[in-house]
């Protein structure tokens, strides 16, 4: 008996009841009492400016004048911008992790649920802020392209394959490489997605439900010539 469920797919979302906006200027030392609510603003301000000007345009001097904290109290927080932004990141990216159950009960189901959960993250506005990464600011720091890759890698593409894996055992497919699947997922969703922003097209979820269903023709064409050529042999 299959017990598997399809998740619910949570919204990636930094919030608080309090908008930093409407909060009194802090003078001093931080008490301990405003301590979690500077550490809230502190994220938001900096997802806010990550978001609307880019990593490279962003300094750590605007974030904290904007959350009305002295520049070394963020500082004492945070001794970097990088830093700073792999906390933003991490933060959106555990926002939006869906639980994964164990396997699904078919091979389509599977590519499908991760290629329309691709789409539905990435339409979040929250995801702004990756999306303004473009290559070139990329290609120009390192360490934001290393800490992309990280989590592609660890967010991404592991528990991608890891189902995929469970599901081929599952219903007895050969899938040889399931991380190459699971990363032509992430590829071909997100080139999709950019085109659709770049060009201003059509961004509904039908929309996406039918690009989605075209990415997993692809990918399960390819697993069926797979188990055809070991068929054979």
């Amino acid at each position: 008996m299959d017990n598997s469920t399809t998740p619910s797919r949570p919204t990636p979302v930094i919030s608080d009841e309090t908008p930093h906006a409407e909060r009194p200027k802090l003078r001093g030392r931080p008490t301990k009492q405003h301590a979690p609510v500077i550490d809230l603003d502190i994220l938001k301000v900096a997802t806010e400016l990550f978001a609307d000007k880019g990593y490279a345009a962003t300094s750590m001097e605007a974030i904290a004048t904007k959350v009305g904290i002295a520049k070394r109290t963020l500082y004492t927080r945070y001794p970097d911008k990088i830093t700073l932004f792999r906390d933003v990141l991490e933060t959106i990216i555990r926002t939006a992790a869906v639980p994964e159950p164990m396997a699904f009960p078919d091979m389509r189901t599977c590519l499908m649920f991760h290629t329309e959960n691709y789409f539905i993250i990435a339409s979040d506005p929250s995801m702004k802020v990756i999306r303004t990464l473009g290559a070139a600011e990329v290609m120009g720091l390192p360490e934001i392209a290393l800490i992309a890759e990280e989590m592609t890698r660890d967010i991404g593409i592991n528990p991608i394959a890891q189902t995929i894996r469970d599901t081929a055992q599952r219903t007895g497919l050969t899938v040889s490489d399931p991380e190459f699947i699971a990363a032509s997922i992430l590829d071909m969703a997100a080139g999709h997605f950019n085109r659709v922003q770049v060009l201003k097209l059509r961004s509904d979820f039908a929309s996406f439900k039918f690009a989605a269903d075209r990415i997993v023709n692809l990918l399960m064409a390819g697993i069926a010539e797979e188990n055809n050529r070991r068929a054979k042999t």
